[in-house]
């Protein structure tokens, strides 16, 4: 609570105005207000009293209470959290004959088809899938960069890819891995099962 003197006009010490006042209250003001020849106490509590830095004040430490006080809320239209694919390959090579290698749906089901595109491809190292867990997106490209992005509607799985069209000598392609939950059919048709 603060105490502020403010001497009247005369400057005589009887007229001196004495100021309590708590800014820390919610509620609005409380203030009391003295002079030699009055007592008036007042409690304010309409908040549009308020000085304007005062109010911001509030405003901010009322929404500081809130934000630790409230759970936070997701909006249904939130995608889910997304996880790091346990594969995300890359590579540049010059035949292109190899481009045909490439699933034609975009996507490797089985550790046998797996297997076959990483020996066609050079894929030195190729990391192990657990495929009842993961399936494999699969994109090629003749420009300099690119990217594949899987999109799920329900249950349907379609793999685009999109890049730059610098045409460039080869091909560039890419493999990532994708949660196989909820994938039913692979652009309109059944999902295979090698």
């Amino acid at each position: 609570m603060g105490n502020k003197l403010f001497p009247s006009a005369n400057g005589s010490r009887g007229a001196s105005v004495a100021l309590w006042y708590q800014p820390w209250c919610f509620g609005g003001q409380s203030w009391e207000l003295r002079t030699g020849e009055s007592h008036y106490r007042r409690s304010q509590t309409a908040f549009s009293t308020m000085p304007e830095g005062e109010k911001m004040f509030h405003n901010v430490l009322t929404f500081l209470v809130l934000m630790l006080i409230l759970p936070p809320v997701a909006a249904d239209q939130d995608p889910p959290p997304t996880r790091k694919p346990t594969v995300d390959l890359t590579g540049d090579i010059k035949d292109e004959s190899l481009q045909s290698a490439a699933p034609a749906n975009g996507v490797i089901v089985s550790h046998k088809s797996w297997e076959k595109l990483a020996q066609a491809w050079g894929i030195k190292g190729a990391p192990k899938v657990d495929f009842t867990q993961e399936i494999l997106i699969v994109g090629t490209w003749k420009g300099s960069t690119f990217d594949i992005t899987p999109m799920i509607k329900d249950g349907d799985l379609t793999v685009s890819s999109f890049g730059t069209k610098d045409l460039r000598e080869g091909f560039r392609w890419k493999v990532r891995s994708i949660p196989r939950a909820g994938i039913k059919t692979v652009q309109g048709r059944p999902l295979p099962t090698e």
